[in-house]
């Protein structure tokens, strides 16, 4: 017995291996998605085949390909054409093992979603299935050769026998360890029935193998070795139904004579790979081929004890004598039936054998001893040869603050709020829970009666769980001591859980997503996109982490879902947020700022925060600086965005603190990883930067700090244009002016000229504004009087345009037509009022009208904003005030506005009303005035 040196197939992940019926040809799947076609293990160009994102098991019969693919169906394929040929049936699970039988065009296969389906065509060429409900995820089948039993390996521990014909059980066999999901199963369970008659069913059971007659399923006998190491995962007759071949979850494969009940050899690499399928070669040759976790192939030969010797790869002598030879085997000739010659007694006898002795002897036993030594060769250099990349190991759910479950005293949960102590040992099983403000809350020691073993904590709630059965224990904190208790579904069980000052959420594996009121109220059961690894929360949002897709070779492929609570609906506010990782780094925490806002940590020591504005993560602290040993890590309890803090313990040595003595708490400062630290101008830029991302109260004082003192050595290291680079890119009116006066002081007139014409720039387009936008102006305009170190309101510069020229604005006619009688018709006013105003009749001096400077300023029409006003009035207030800068002469402006529109009230408060007598002199008349003027005086009145 021999085995090959291991080469790769596929993807680190669950492999299978199946020959093809003439067994020339070796066929595998992967986590890749390939399905590839050997020719033999020596195959560097296998043909491969895409049948999706990853494909769990495969079986071939005749010219149909079973291939179990991504959307969780079992696809048919032509073989070797590769062309699909319809889909069999459909889980809601991923498919985790296919057998089929040809002779009775069955199919039998099963899911993770605790199902087992028998597909049998019907007349119309159609496919029926039947259901096998079992109590957890079925690993592995097997189906006896006239296809009316079968025999599965479920995750609750049972391996069962089924009657295909009525779907009853038969017998129930307690023999395989517990575990909740396929792809965390180490030992399959994989069984075999005796391919011939079927007189005979084998299944692992530890370090043995269980033979069962089919008679009376009663055990028959059992199959061990001296040198088995761990648990048998899988067993498998040969074709001929004489041979048993079983293998390791350490990867040792024994092969057994069923007949004679004893172990023709054992075989184990130094790797200890868990082996996931096996496949004997059909044409009976003595060849078992297999695969492991890792996605390595692998053949042993020689299995059946006899040995089989390579054939010559190419011979160029004597080559009529072989056809001789061969052509003599067809027809039934064999050696031993040829007379034998006893030397030189008989020249006239021929012998074949020596005949083949004297010609061949030395030209083919060279020729296979060269071909073996070349196949050694390059075996020896293939386990040289570096191995190709495999995929990272797919990271399993846990809590973010929390330490292992294995410990004796350990942390349940440790948070901003309090810590949850769990101490379990032999005698007692308790848990403490200590509150930082014990001013609010009061400690609480508890008895750990269902053996709680997650934890979460709020000021609210604090919430446990258990493994399966799965219970919820919640124990409300606000209104007195009120507890709860949710008990799951037998199968499902919690495997992350947190708690908000609202909610409670609990992630299973189903991957259903609980949520809960503090109280024990369910809100919803809400479906994940992969499988959980952590969850956290603030208020009245969830957030959750899980696999997007299988590891990759550097990659876990996280994902985020960030969802928003509000009564008793849910809103995914984002849905598949990518979680970045350091290359080949695994997720170590998980939480969330005061504001909310989800941070990470990975086992590189990178914290990185999530910005919801942006939608981009942010490295905010690389934890290692602040390490002093190589194996230094930080164990983090909380995130402040307010203080841009990181409270951690310092764990010297090993990745989680110590429950005795309390460990001390240290703060870290949230730094973002910018260039040129130890410098002034990289320290400022990071703070800028750092003040745009973490979400701080009334940091605007600050910032505009930060921002002028880059702006300072801008200036001082006399780079003009980085220092109007740094006002552009923040576009802040009020800090422009600040930057101008302050290159004024130093002297710089050409930055102060570019600042200002950045500024009329800035002005110019914003004359384009909303009409809501001028609504917030003219609200601007009517507040308080600005101050002196508040200039950021500048109105916008208009575009050159004409003087306005001042027009009458006409009156409403009054109700009688008649005129004055004592106006001379042509001559004008010998005063001209104010044109722009009915109530402010000041005159203009004539003589000085042409004069910009000497014109007065109107009052604001009614219904006037002041922009409007001030557009009227820009090149008039300019004149006036030629020595005012923009923004003064803004300030100007609003003062003279707001003084018209007083007076213009206390004026239109004392104004009297015209009488009906009283009529407009003219339509053309700028204002209207009494009908009777000084001559009326003189009028004359008739005595009653």
């Amino acid at each position: 017995m021999e085995r090959k040196a291991p080469r790769y197939a596929h993807a680190d992940g669950h492999t299978d291996v199946i020959y093809s019926s003439d067994g020339k040809e070796i066929l595998t799947c992967g986590s890749d998605g390939d399905i590839r076609v050997w020719s033999d293990l020596e195959d560097d160009d296998p043909r491969s085949v895409c049948v999706g994102e990853w494909a769990l098991s495969i079986n071939l019969q005749n010219d149909r390909l079973y291939v179990s693919t991504d959307n969780h169906a079992v696809q048919m394929y032509t073989y070797p054409a590769f062309d699909k040929d319809g889909v069999v049936t459909r889980f809601t699970a991923p498919v985790t093992h296919i057998v089929a039988s040809d002779k009775h065009s069955v199919v039998v296969c099963c899911s993770e979603n605790m199902e087992g389906k028998i597909c049998s065509k019907n007349d119309d060429n159609k496919w029926s299935a039947k259901t096998l409900e079992h109590p957890g995820p079925v690993l592995g089948l097997a189906l006896c050769p006239m296809a009316k039993y079968c025999m599965t390996s479920c995750g609750d521990g049972v391996y069962r026998l089924w009657n295909l014909e009525d779907s009853s059980i038969v017998k129930e066999i307690q023999a395989i360890p517990k575990i909740n999901s396929f792809y965390s199963a180490k030992v399959l369970g994989r069984s075999s029935f005796e391919p011939k008659t079927g007189k005979l069913l084998a299944y692992p059971s530890n370090k043995e193998i269980i033979v069962l007659d089919t008679k009376n399923w009663q055990q028959k006998f059992a199959l061990t070795h001296p040198q088995v190491k761990s648990p048998f995962s899988i067993c498998l007759f040969s074709p001929c139904g004489n041979y048993l071949a079983a293998s390791t979850i350490v990867g040792q494969i024994i092969i057994w004579n069923v007949n004679e009940l004893n172990a023709l050899g054992i075989t184990e690499d130094s790797s200890s790979q868990n082996i996931s399928s096996m496949a004997w070669n059909p044409s009976d040759n003595g060849e078992l081929a297999f695969c492991d976790t890792t996605g390595q192939l692998a053949t042993v030969v020689n299995c059946y004890g006899t040995v089989i010797e390579d054939a010559a790869d190419d011979i160029d002598e004597n080559l009529d004598l072989i056809d001789i030879i061969e052509r003599e085997k067809e027809n039934g000739d064999a050696d031993s039936e040829l007379p034998e010659s006893d030397g030189d007694d008989d020249e006239n006898t021929i012998s074949l054998r020596k005949l083949k002795n004297e010609t061949l002897g030395n030209g083919l036993d060279g020729e296979r001893s060269r071909s073996r030594s070349r196949s050694r060769s390059k075996s020896r250099s293939r386990s040289r040869s570096p191995k190709r990349p495999q995929n990272v190991s797919k990271q399993t759910p846990f809590q973010p603050f929390s330490t292992p479950a294995h410990l004796e005293h350990r942390y349940m949960c440790w948070n901003e709020v309090g810590i949850i102590r769990c101490h379990n040992n032999e005698e007692y099983n308790n848990l403490d829970i200590e509150f930082h403000d014990t001013f609010t809350n009061h400690n609480i020691h508890l008895n750990n009666r269902f053996s709680h073993t997650l934890g979460s904590l709020s000021k609210s709630i604090a919430v446990f769980a258990c493994e399966a059965p799965s219970k919820i224990l919640g124990i409300s904190l606000i209104g007195g001591t009120n507890e709860w208790v949710v008990s799951l579904n037998d199968l499902e069980e919690v495997l992350c859980l947190t708690a908000t000052e609202n909610l409670i959420a609990a992630a299973t594996t189903y991957r259903y997503l609980r949520i809960y009121t503090t109280l024990g109220f369910q809100l919803q059961v809400i479906c994940l996109l992969g499988s959980p690894v952590c969850l956290s929360g603030r208020a009245g949002f969830i957030d959750v982490i899980y696999h997007s897709s299988e590891p990759g070779l550097e990659d876990q492929h996280l994902a985020m879902d960030i969802v928003q609570v509000k009564g008793t609906s849910s809103v995914c506010r984002r849905s598949g947020i990518q979680v970045p990782l350091s290359t080949g780094a695994r997720l170590q925490w998980f939480g969330c700022t005061e504001k909310g806002s989800p941070v990470t940590l990975d086992s590189t020591g990178i914290l990185r925060l999530y910005n919801s504005t942006s939608y981009l993560w942010i490295p905010i602290c690389d934890t290692t600086l602040h390490c002093k040993g190589a194996s230094d890590t930080y164990y983090i309890v909380s995130i402040s965005e307010e203080n841009q803090q990181a409270t951690g313990v310092l764990c010297r040595g090993t990745p989680f603190p110590p429950t005795a003595p309390v460990p001390i708490v240290t703060q870290l400062p949230l730094k973002l990883p910018f260039c040129d630290m130890d410098t002034e101008k990289g320290e400022h830029e990071e703070k800028l930067c750092r003040s745009t991302v973490l979400r701080k109260t009334d940091d605007t004082d600050a910032r505009t700090e930060v921002i002028l003192k880059l702006f300072a050595l801008a200036c001082r290291t006399t780079v003009e244009q980085r220092a109007v680079e740094i006002i552009e890119l923040l576009h802040d009116h009020r800090i422009t002016t600040l930057a101008s006066r302050y290159a004024s002081r130093l002297g710089r007139v050409n930055l102060a000229d570019k600042l200002s014409n950045l500024t009329n720039a800035w002005n110019s387009n914003r004359l384009e504004l909303e009409p809501s936008e001028h609504n917030e102006i003219e609200q601007f305009a009517d507040s308080e009087e600005l101050g002196d170190n508040d200039s950021s309101f500048i109105i916008p510069t208009s575009k050159p345009i004409e003087e306005a020229v001042l027009k009458p604005i006409p009156v409403l006619r009054s109700s009688q037509s008649s005129r004055n009688p004592f106006r001379l018709s042509g001559s004008g006013s010998k005063s001209n009022h104010n044109p722009l105003s009915l109530t402010d009749r000041k005159l203009v001096n004539d003589e000085n009208n042409s004069t910009a400077s000497n014109i007065v300023i109107s009052n604001p029409l009614p219904s006037e904003t002041f922009c409007q006003w001030f557009e009227r009035h820009r090149s008039i207030l300019q004149s006036q005030n030629p020595d005012l800068t923009p923004s003064d002469l803004t300030k100007t402006s609003i003062k003279t506005y707001k003084g018209l529109l007083s007076q213009a009230t206390n004026d239109g408060a004392q104004k009297r009303k015209l009488t009906e007598t009283e009529t407009i002199d003219d339509a053309n008349t700028p204002a209207a005035a009494p009908k009777q003027s000084k001559l009326s005086a003189f009028a004359f009145h008739k005595k009653n």
